[in-house]
């Protein structure tokens, strides 16, 4: 077989690949995001009856029968919130839930996290065609993965607390009724299990970056055992944002590839540059001159 045609055989079975593995990570993303979705709904409800119930207990406690908690319950529902409403009347409710839902998250995103990065790693090997093995055993790897979906979930459930808060206050400010601002609450649950909704950017963002970290972690083993290697940002099309642009047109003098311990002009190590980034970063062992 002529030599160009053999080298142009072996980049295509590279890539194809490589592009298998990515696909294996963006079925793990689906994974992902459907596993989200069930724990954002079953958080939705689990708040809405928490709230639910204690409203319900409180107007049993300040009422001297049940008639006439019934009574001044059904009235609160309907009427305007105070504008001074204390965040302790959801804040409670919403610990509870934050808790009982917390393992839900977790485990969803610690499986599926684990075998991207594994992915990421495989595919790494594959382009580089090195005898090189990869398990999740691996020191980087059991540092990047350690307490990853703990850390993970305590943000999500910061940005939510957050997304609650700022609704029950417009909700005061504007002098919403109860009612009303239960149905918002439930909708707020439901735009995050829509359709490229905030699941989905999750579970896509915290995907690529574990096949990302994968692909680096490779590349660094070799260079930690002697090898010289460098890497090249490969933006995701033409839609990607300014940010991986600028990262995958640096050094141009040397298409593109810079060493594997320099930052990118934005000031990463490796993709993804933003939420949602499913852009690829290539690594190679450099020439002797």
């Amino acid at each position: 077989m002529d030599k160009q045609l053999e080298d142009a055989v072996l980049r295509l079975s590279e890539a194809s690949k490589r592009a298998q593995y990515r696909r294996d990570a963006e079925a793990q993303g689906r994974r992902l995001e459907q596993a989200l979705v069930k724990a954002f709904r079953e958080q939705g409800k689990r708040l809405l009856r928490g709230l639910r119930d204690q409203l319900r207990r409180f107007f049993e406690t300040a009422s001297p029968s049940p008639a006439a908690a019934f009574e001044a319950h059904a009235a609160f529902l309907t009427k305007p919130l105070r504008e001074n409403a204390s965040e302790n009347d959801w804040l409670l409710a919403w610990i509870e839930v934050e808790q009982d839902t917390e393992k839900m998250f977790i485990g969803a995103i610690d499986a599926v996290v684990a075998k991207s990065l594994e992915a990421g790693a495989l595919a790494a090997i594959a382009s580089l065609k090195v005898n090189l093995s990869f398990k999740l055993s691996n020191p980087r790897a059991v540092h990047y993965l350690d307490k990853y979906g703990a850390e993970l979930v305590k943000g999500l459930n910061e940005t939510t607390k957050d997304d609650l808060r700022s609704l029950i206050s417009n909700a005061a400010a504007e002098g919403w009724s109860w009612k009303r601002l239960e149905e918002e609450i439930g909708d707020q649950f439901s735009d995050y299990m829509k359709r490229n909704g905030r699941a989905h950017l999750i579970a896509m963002t915290e995907i690529g970056e574990a096949f990302s970290e994968g692909n680096f972690i490779v590349a660094w083993d070799l260079q930690s055992a002697g090898l010289n290697m460098e890497k090249k940002w490969d933006p995701a099309g033409d839609g990607c944002v300014e940010i991986c642009k600028l990262n995958a047109d640096v050094a141009p003098e040397n298409d593109g590839w810079i060493p594997l311990d320099q930052q990118f002009p934005s000031g990463h190590f490796r993709p993804l540059g933003h939420p949602g980034c499913w852009c690829d970063m290539f690594t190679r062992l450099v020439k002797s001159a």
